[in-house]
């Protein structure tokens, strides 16, 4: 048995190797030993994948939700990575932005707001290629903001938008 299999996989194995011996080849060339004639191919890659999807691609990641402690005045950094592979001439634009820069009170009756200023990476021009970079938008609650809001959740929404521009 053991024979037996050994030579099925053997033939198996010379048949995979003729596989490449009955492609076509596209637009040939000859070489005949005319002088001058051109020996030469090119070899050149795509922009498609091969499943035939265009090759560029990117990838922007940020955290669902930050937490800012009470009263901390210090500039909170929202961090976030990006990854992309772009054509040559293109780069990634990367804004952070909100509303009014105003976080409102979770509790509906509540209508009390904290304003803060939104500042760090929020508008940033990637490489063609980036492999996993970090960049981080910044939120900053000021004293006289913390000393006259009430205690309480507040919370507003900041956009992420990726747009692929020509490069500068």
């Amino acid at each position: 048995m053991k024979k037996v299999l050994s030579i099925v996989l053997a033939v198996a194995m010379l048949f995979t190797m003729s596989v490449m011996a009955f492609a076509e080849i596209k637009n040939p060339k000859t070489i005949n030993g005319t002088a001058g004639e051109d020996n030469t191919a090119i070899v050149k890659t795509s922009t498609v994948d091969k499943d035939g999807k265009d090759a560029t691609w990117y990838k922007v990641t940020f955290p669902a939700e930050t937490v800012i402690a009470w009263g901390d005045t210090a500039p909170n950094a929202v961090e976030y990575k990006v990854e992309s592979q772009l054509a040559y001439d293109k780069v990634l634009n990367v804004t952070v932005t909100t509303e009014d820069s105003t976080m409102s009170a979770s509790e509906a009756a509540n209508t009390a707001t904290l304003a803060y200023v939104l500042g760090g990476n929020v508008d940033v021009k990637t490489a063609t290629a980036v492999a996993n970079e970090s960049y981080a938008a910044s939120v900053t609650v000021a004293e006289a903001q913390w000393a006259a809001a009430p205690v309480g959740e507040y919370s507003d929404t900041l956009t992420f938008t990726a747009t692929v521009v020509n490069a500068d």
